[in-house]
C-alpha cells in the first residue's frame, strides 16, 4: 500500500483533532467521521461481510465498549445511592467506632467509603445524565478502534512507524517524550485510538519487544487518563469544576507529562538490551 495512504490517515487524524480543538464538531461527531475516513482510506469496501466500513465499523465497532458502558453506568447510580440511602455515613461511623485510637485504620477506611461514594454531582439522575451524554462518545471511540484494526490501516501505517521509531534507550525516551501530545484527542500514540493501529505495528514489525510496547503505551497512559479532553473521566471533572475539558487538559499535561516520561525511562532502562 501507498506511503501516501499513511500520511493521508494521520492528516485525518489532525483535522479530527483541529475540528474538536476549534469546537467546530462535537468529539463524537468527529470521532466517526475520521472511523469513516481512515476505512475508506484503508481500502475497506462501503459494505461487506468483513473488513467493510458497514459491517466492521459501524455494526462491530460501536457495540466494542458496551460492557464499559454498562459498568460506568451502574458505578454512577451505585456511587450515588450510598450516599443518599444513609449507606454512606453509617460505613464511616462503624469505622470510626472500630478504628478507636488508630488514624491510619480510620484514615483508610475513609478513603475507600469515598472511593465507593465518588461521583461528579450529588444526585444519581444527573450522575446517570452524564453517563448517558458520554456514551455517544465511546460508542464513537469504538468504531474508532476497528477502523485502525482494519489490515489496511496496519499495512499503512507499517512503514512509516517503522521509519520514525528510535533505536536506543537515549532515543527512545527523548522522541517520545516529545510525542506525548499526540496521545491526546485519540491521536497515534493513544491505545484507544490510532495508537491501537500503532502498537499493533511496533509488535508485529518486531521494532520494540511486547514489554516494552506495554510500558510505552502504559506511559501514554497516564497522560490520557487524566489529561485528554475525549476520556470520560476528564469529561466528568471537567463538568464538576464547572470548567471546559481543554481548560482542564491544560492544568493537568504540565504534571502528567512528567510522569510519562518518568514512565519512558523506567521502561528504557528495563528493556535497553532490547532497543
Amino acid at each position: 500500500m501507498s506511503p501516501l495512504t499513511a500520511f493521508a490517515i494521520l492528516a485525518v487524524m489532525a483535522a479530527g483533532v483541529g475540528l474538536m480543538l476549534t469546537r467546530r464538531l462535537p468529539t463524537a461527531f468527529a470521532l466517526i467521521l475520521m472511523s469513516v475516513a481512515i476505512a475508506l482510506l484503508a481500502g475497506a469496501p462501503l459494505v461487506g461481510e468483513e473488513d467493510s466500513v458497514t459491517a466492521t465499523v459501524l455494526q462491530e465497532g460501536a457495540p466494542m465498549p458496551a460492557s464499559t458502558m454498562v459498568a460506568i453506568l451502574l458505578g454512577c447510580w451505585l456511587g450515588t445511592l450510598m450516599p443518599e440511602a444513609g449507606i454512606a455515613s453509617t460505613l464511616v461511623r462503624k469505622i470510626v467506632e472500630f478504628g478507636g485510637d488508630r488514624p491510619s485504620v480510620v484514615a483508610v477506611g475513609v478513603f475507600a467509603v469515598a472511593i465507593l461514594c465518588g461521583s461528579i454531582t450529588g444526585s444519581a439522575p444527573a450522575a446517570m445524565l452524564a453517563c448517558v451524554v458520554g456514551i455517544p462518545a465511546m460508542i464513537a471511540v469504538g468504531m474508532l478502534l476497528a477502523a485502525v484494526n482494519l489490515p489496511g490501516a496496519v499495512r499503512a501505517l507499517n512503514p512509516v512507524v517503522t521509519a520514525i521509531s528510535p533505536s536506543g534507550p537515549l532515543l527512545f525516551v527523548a522522541v517520545f517524550a516529545v510525542l506525548v501530545p499526540l496521545c491526546l484527542y485519540r491521536g497515534p500514540m493513544n491505545i484507544f485510538g490510532l495508537g491501537a493501529g500503532v502498537e499493533g505495528v511496533l509488535i508485529s514489525g518486531g521494532i520494540y519487544p511486547p514489554p516494552a510496547v506495554l510500558g510505552l503505551m502504559a506511559s501514554y497512559g497516564q497522560v490520557l487518563g487524566v489529561s485528554d479532553p475525549t476520556s470520560t473521566q476528564t469529561v466528568w471533572s471537567a463538568q464538576y469544576a464547572g470548567v471546559r475539558p481543554e481548560r482542564s487538559m491544560l492544568s493537568t499535561i504540565p504534571y502528567t507529562w512528567i510522569v510519562a516520561i518518568a514512565g519512558l525511562v523506567l521502561t528504557a532502562w528495563l528493556y535497553r538490551g532490547q532497543m
